[in-house]
């Protein structure tokens, strides 16, 4: 039994639409990387008036900001709302990256593309990359298809554009646009004005901020540090896997870049290379940095066992085909291994235990919607290596000053300076393994010791218990009852009694007392 064209058309439809399907699964429900709470934070700051480089610390050009921003004020405050729906967003730009491998990579680099783990893992999340691969293949789509025409070129040029301001790395992958431009594939004039009108949104954004020197200091001056100085990631970390997990998909697009040079066509194997320089380049390239390389491999691919039909039987090569995208598609399907249920369920305490405008700190901005306290909200490996005079003195003045009433733990927090780790975990008492709330612990009871109020508000003893087995005294006043006021500052806090230790904590928003539980364990924060 044969199948005629119309069944071919309907059983790849088919397959497609079951891919999309899973990448829409996987875009809703994986868990979120301790990256994308950081970008989501910062887009919830510019829907909020701060201005990137001058009201918060920021060395990733602004376009994943600019974008989100808006949706950020049709979404629910509430800290989950906001995060998923930055996630869902993104789904536009996994759709741009798909159509645009398509266009000049067939529905097969569709296939290929959407079975590929590393890419869907960091297409669907919220991240300047992803922004950038999407303008970088579209722009690449559009020139293959160019033929020196006005409009493509100028569609083309405008994707580049924009591509530009998603991250510093994706300039190196469109040098590849450098050939076309000269050989006339491209309609200079029309290109070199979509350029220039895809660069103007955020341009005019520093410009009416007036920003640009700010821009210019830590997306150039101090990126260029922080590379210089930032840790080296040895190959076996991620570059080998990638090439030993994937041999298949870059086999075959050596035969896709084969094939194109025997017909003379330059274009889409120079754009392999450079996407590969761009990786090259960096002196730690995590996985997300693969996103542009690993979209042009996938439309060679395709190409490349288009080839191979043309010379094998069809049959073998479709056989062969079906298995290698049904082993990587279950690969893939893994990625909901780890699912964003857990987080969830703590921003959902973070809505219940803090108000809006209540502060909180973390490494990340996990908080998402709610201000941070300190002008360095995030810091990575090199940023706690250097600024440790900074962040031993200015960041618990900070969290004193902007009344700091909750912590979250993630997995940067390890690597801070121990006299800052020294203060959070005297002055944040755990809720659960995630979350910490304002409070002191004292063991034992029996001694003058003091309380630092972090801000004018209610709070309570725990247990109830150790009223009734003695007496507490703040500032001198015997404490009958919880809870009780406290204005801001110090105080001095005398217990006499039986208990043995206790805890005076901050009494959160929803008004429920609670016990602090230090055999919790942290799970909210997840590196990729």
């Amino acid at each position: 039994m044969t199948l005629c064209m119309d069944d071919r058309r309907v059983i790849l439809g088919l397959c497609v639409g079951a891919l999309v399907a899973l990448a829409a699964v996987i875009l809703r429900l994986k868990a979120f990387s301790i990256d994308e709470m950081q970008y989501a934070h910062a887009a919830w700051l510019v829907a909020h008036g701060s201005v990137p480089y001058r009201d918060f610390f920021e060395v990733h050009f602004p376009l994943l900001y600019l974008a989100l921003a808006p949706l950020s004020r049709l979404l629910p405050g509430a800290p989950w709302n906001q995060l998923l729906g930055f996630r869902e967003a993104m789904a536009v730009a996994l759709a741009v990256s798909v159509l645009a491998v398509q266009r000049w990579g067939s529905w097969l680099a569709v296939g290929i593309l959407l079975t590929l783990a590393p890419f869907v893992q960091f297409a669907v999340e919220i991240r300047p990359d992803a922004v950038a691969c999407a303008g970088f293949l579209l722009a690449l789509a559009l020139t293959v298809k160019a033929g020196g025409r006005r409009n493509a070129s100028s569609w083309a040029g405008l994707a580049a554009g924009l591509a530009v301001f998603g991250t510093q790395k994706i300039v190196v992958a469109e040098l590849c646009l450098v050939l076309p431009f000269w050989s006339g594939q491209l309609h200079r004039r029309a290109f070199l004005a979509g350029v220039l009108a895809g660069l103007l949104p955020v341009a005019a954004y520093l410009t009416v901020h007036h920003v640009w020197g700010d821009f210019a200091h830590w997306c150039f001056v101090w990126a260029a540090e922080h590379e210089r100085g930032y840790p080296p990631l040895a190959a076996s970390a991620y570059w080998v896997p990638l090439w030993w997990n994937h041999a298949v998909l870059f086999s075959l697009a050596g035969l896709g870049i084969a094939a194109e040079l025997r017909e003379r066509r330059a274009l889409l194997p120079l754009a392999a290379l450079t996407s590969l320089l761009s990786i090259v380049l960096q002196r730690a390239a995590f996985p997300y940095s693969y996103l542009a390389f690993l979209g042009v491999c996938a439309g060679l691919a395709a190409l490349g066992l288009m080839a191979l039909a043309r010379r094998w039987p069809m049959w073998l090569v479709a056989l062969g085909t079906l298995g290698w995208l049904g082993s990587q598609a279950v690969e893939t399907a893994r990625l909901l291994d780890f699912t964003n249920r857990a987080q969830e369920r703590v921003l959902a305490k973070v809505e219940q235990l803090t108000a809006p405008d209540d502060r909180a700190y973390d490494n990340s901005g996990g908080f998402i919607a709610r201000p941070h306290a300190f002008w360095f909200f995030y810091t990575d490996a090199y940023l706690r290596t250097v600024m440790i005079p900074e962040l031993e003195g200015e960041a618990p003045a900070a969290l004193l000053a902007q009344h700091t009433v909750l912590k979250l733990t993630d997995l940067r927090e390890a690597g801070l300076p121990q006299r800052l780790r020294d203060f959070l975990s005297a002055h944040y008492q755990p809720y659960d393994g995630d979350l910490h709330l304002w409070g002191q612990h004292y063991a034992p009871a029996s001694s003058a010791q003091s309380f630092l109020a972090v801000k004018r508000a209610q709070y309570f003893i725990e247990p109830p218990a150790a009223l009734e087995q003695g007496h507490l005294q703040v500032d001198g006043r015997e404490v009958r009852a919880a809870p009780f006021l406290l204005e801001a500052g110090p105080h001095t806090v005398h217990y006499q009694g039986a208990a043995p230790a206790f805890d005076i904590l901050w009494l959160p928003r929803n008004g429920e007392a609670w016990h602090p539980d230090r055999d919790a364990r942290p799970s909210y924060s997840q590196l990729l």
